[in-house]
């Protein structure tokens, strides 16, 4: 049997003041702002993860509160299924594992401005419209 997803998208919020906002980290190739994500491993549900991914990526600990859906995109002539992961952030550490890539909360606005991938953005819709929706 062929896994569902290849690969997972953590999209990471918190609540400040009674605002929502997300965590987005540089990317490793160009520098960009993105979410965390990266592959599955046979032994994970694309939840675990985007958890993993998160923790790894950006330090950041928290629970999952929908899948959000999927997005392809094309990675060095693969094409790979991404599943969606919205991570409500409980807890964010100093110091994580890939500490070379930047980390950043910004307002859903702001992160508009500074997502420049297409799925990415994709990501950030579903997950504004989700919140929107659940009151988050």
């Amino acid at each position: 049997m062929s896994e569902k997803f290849q690969q997972a998208c953590a999209v990471p919020y918190q609540l400040q003041n009674n605002h929502i906002t997300f965590c987005l980290i540089t990317s490793r190739s160009r520098g960009d702002w993105i979410f965390p994500k990266g592959n599955i491993a046979a032994s994970e549900t694309p939840q675990e993860a985007a958890r993993k991914e998160a923790f790894e990526e950006a330090g950041l600990e928290g629970e999952i509160v929908a899948d959000l859906g999927e997005f392809t995109y094309t990675k060095k002539g693969f094409v790979l299924l991404t599943s969606i992961q919205l991570i409500k952030v409980t807890h964010y550490r100093e110091t994580w594992q890939e500490q070379d890539r930047q980390r950043c909360w910004v307002s859903p606005v702001r992160a508009q401005e500074l997502i420049e991938r297409g799925e990415m953005r994709t990501a950030l819709q579903n997950a504004t419209h989700w919140l929107s929706k659940h009151g988050q």
